[in-house]
């Protein structure tokens, strides 16, 4: 969530805001006075057809309306409400409802599987026509852990009942899932920490990145499942975060589709009775994403054992140690010596405070990345 506010620290309440014509503007006013889908409903009433601009005229006022309120400047916040979007909020309907459709019958499961992913990729599309950076797909992922676990809450206690120790397995990658988002979002990519041994070589590597327009030391590329670009600072927390995501998505799938197995699901009813579940939609989307997660992890760990990133894998940049006779072991030695280390008291420290208001700034110089 972004804090939109232009104007001097702590001159808005907690539910005001500056909207994108820089007037002060109230969260109670989201339905009142909207000139651009006063015009679209206009040409729809005349039966006149409503152009792209338009639509994305009207997406952008909802956008700029979609708040919520924000913490008091009393209370340690810095006055304004809180921006959401339509980027932030449209998974957390789309989802839940592509899932319940999935539940509802097995034709019901295929439109919905066929439906999923053309639909996160025009909402995708549309966001960054308003937006160059979009938070769409990290509020996808948390909307996407939010309802699995609560769909497998729900069936805890009866998949405790074979083994305590199953709703455990479940539990403890998602709470590193969880800790890991939390330390990539709040750990600043454009700084280089001191436990960086080979500061200079990771210096090398930093470009510019083209959707943050930061300059990132040892750029791999921007993730727009974190909304972070992913550097020497936060490489290891990334690969410790889709290390157990992937871990997340199959134990939990397996026992969301094992326990459903048991109660009554068989491919027969499925297949030809026509039958679905909800434990069964969301036990099929977990073990998608798994693979989906898996191949991510995959590709990362080739890269790693190239001694390449993914922006020089992608730019075809070429480096000395990219030589036929370099050993992997060495491309492994010079990632762990680039990159900062995962478990430090730097690293959970700046947990506790938010982002240096310089290191927003981005350097000068370097690189420019492409998406």
């Amino acid at each position: 969530m972004d804090v939109l506010d232009h104007a001097e620290p702590g001159s808005l309440c907690c539910c005001e805001y500056r909207n994108r014509r820089g007037e002060r503007a109230h969260i109670l006013q989201c339905c009142c006075a909207c000139d651009e889908l006063d015009q679209a409903a206009d040409r729809l009433f005349r039966g006149h057809l409503v152009g792209k601009d338009s639509i994305d005229e009207v997406l952008s006022e909802i956008d700029d309306r979609l708040r919520v309120p924000g913490l008091p400047v009393l209370l340690g916040g810095i006055g304004g409400a809180w921006h959401i979007g339509v980027a932030g909020a449209a998974p957390w309907v789309v989802l839940p409802a592509l899932l319940t459709v999935g539940a509802m019958s097995a034709r019901g499961l295929l439109l919905a599987s066929v439906a999923l992913l053309p639909s996160l990729y025009y909402f995708h599309r549309r966001m960054l026509r308003i937006r160059r950076r979009s938070s769409l797909l990290m509020s996808w992922m948390l909307a996407s852990i939010a309802y699995e676990t609560l769909v497998y809450t729900l069936v805890a206690r009866h998949v405790a009942a074979d083994s305590p120790i199953m709703p455990r397995t479940f539990g403890t990658p998602l709470a590193a899932t969880l800790v890991l988002f939390a330390i990539i979002k709040r750990t600043e990519p454009t700084l280089l920490r001191s436990d960086v041994a080979d500061a200079s070589a990771a210096l090398s590597r930093a470009v510019r990145c083209a959707v943050c327009g930061t300059h990132v030391p040892r750029y791999d590329h921007y993730c727009a499942w974190v909304d972070e670009p992913i550097g020497a600072a936060n490489h290891r927390a990334y690969l410790g975060f889709v290390t157990c995501m992937l871990l997340t998505c199959a134990i939990g799938a397996w026992q969301l589709l094992s326990y459903e197995g048991r109660r009554w699901c068989t491919w027969q009813r499925v297949l030809y009775a026509n039958e679905s579940s909800l434990l069964l939609s969301c036990g099929l989307y977990g073990a998608a994403v798994g693979v989906a997660v898996g191949a991510l992890l995959v590709h990362q760990c080739l890269l790693m054992l190239a001694g390449r990133t993914a922006y020089e894998a992608r730019r075809g940049v070429r480096r000395a140690h990219d030589a036929p006779a370099t050993s992997w072991l060495v491309h492994l030695r010079d990632f762990r010596l680039q990159t900062a280390s995962l478990a430090t008291p730097s690293t959970f420290a700046v947990l506790l405070r938010s982002r240096c208001p310089e290191a927003q700034a981005g350097g000068g110089g370097g690189k420019e990345g492409t998406e």
